[in-house]
């Protein structure tokens, strides 16, 4: 007999779970779980590890314990316990865990404190590097994916960077992309949102991983619709998870989106690259025909944290709400994750 999951069984789970009031804060979460296995986006044994989880975490909310408290002990990775089913897949997928349990968290207490910016990182955590420095990252992929990124590692070289991945942190915002300064990417996204006058609260950066976007239709749809930025880095779209999530997304495709292509050093700039099941190269992308034919002046590429500053300063503004800047009473926010 075949040992593959049952969909339709790991389905009605997630629906079960979403019945049970303990559970009420979770069911964006299940029902963007339920989406992504619809949609094949993650592999089934994940999904099953997050029915475990969670089943765990409603006895211990039963049991007092607040839902809050057990995500942040889960990302922090001395939650899970050795006996649990999700323990295996846990231990090779938990940036996957972290990403969607990382977003539960942060959904659970969203003062109002200012103008949330929505921005979309194409940038690894430092698992993420790690896994295309040992070449996990290509298993099942093409050869070629593979051959694309020892180009890359050698152009790194001649360009005396080694050390390459000691750029990337815990989170894709703790990224340092620059070598002109050692302020990470959120540091940097701060400074600018600081300069940035005339409305009646502060401008506040949510930050979401590529791969977080997809597993959310409403919220893909959202960023569409009203914009956000995307930053590429050029180093992480060597990852397939994050070069394909990117392509499919096709947020750079839509005019309100500013779209920033960051490297280490202007020659990484010019790399081609070829993308995972297209037979086009990276000069495909609609970044690229905006940029180089379009001459849109919302999309740009970066070397030096100046450059990039000095655009993010001057084009901030026109992708945020004039309504903003009419009424320090004005509840209207330009955007916010989606809650149902």
């Amino acid at each position: 007999m075949s040992n593959a999951p049952n969909i339709r069984q790991i389905q009605m789970d997630l629906e079960q779970l979403a019945t049970d009031p303990a559970l009420a804060q979770l069911l964006p979460t299940l029902k963007n779980l339920q989406n992504a296995l619809a949609a094949g986006l993650y592999p089934p044994e994940i999904v099953v590890g997050f029915i475990d989880l969670f089943r765990q975490m409603r006895n211990d909310i039963h049991a007092g314990r607040p839902l809050a408290a057990l995500l942040d002990l889960t990302c922090a990775g001395i939650y899970i316990q050795p006996d649990w089913q999700v323990r295996d897949v846990y231990q090779s997928q938990g940036h996957i865990f972290n990403i969607i349990l990382g977003t539960a968290r942060q959904q659970l207490e969203e003062p109002e404190l200012g103008i949330p910016i929505p921005i979309v990182l194409l940038v690894m955590d430092k698992e993420q590097a790690q896994e295309l420095i040992s070449a996990i990252a290509f298993d099942s992929y093409p050869s070629t994916v593979r051959d694309d990124f020892a180009v890359l590692c050698t152009l790194l070289q001649d360009c005396a960077i080694d050390n390459w991945h000691h750029a990337y942190g815990r989170n894709p915002q703790d990224w340092r992309p620059f070598r002109d300064t050692n302020a990470s990417f959120g540091e940097i996204t701060k400074s600018v949102l600081d300069r940035i006058e005339g409305y009646n609260k502060p401008l506040i950066p949510v930050y979401y991983q590529i791969e977080q976007v997809m597993t959310d239709r409403v919220l893909l749809r959202k960023l569409r619709l009203y914009g956000c930025l995307v930053v590429m880095d050029t180093i992480s779209m060597h990852h397939p998870i994050i070069q394909l999530a990117f392509r499919h997304s096709l947020l750079d495709a839509y005019p309100n989106t500013l779209v920033a292509r960051i490297a280490p050093d202007a020659r990484v700039l010019q790399v081609e690259q070829r993308l995972l099941a297209f037979t086009e190269n990276s000069r495909a992308l609609e970044f690229f025909q905006r940029f180089h034919f379009d001459l849109d002046a919302k999309c740009t590429e970066a070397a030096q944290h100046k450059d990039f500053l000095r655009w993010l300063i001057d084009k901030m503004p026109a992708v945020l709400p004039e309504s903003e800047r009419s009424t320090s009473s004005s509840r209207s926010l330009w955007f916010r994750p989606y809650k149902p």
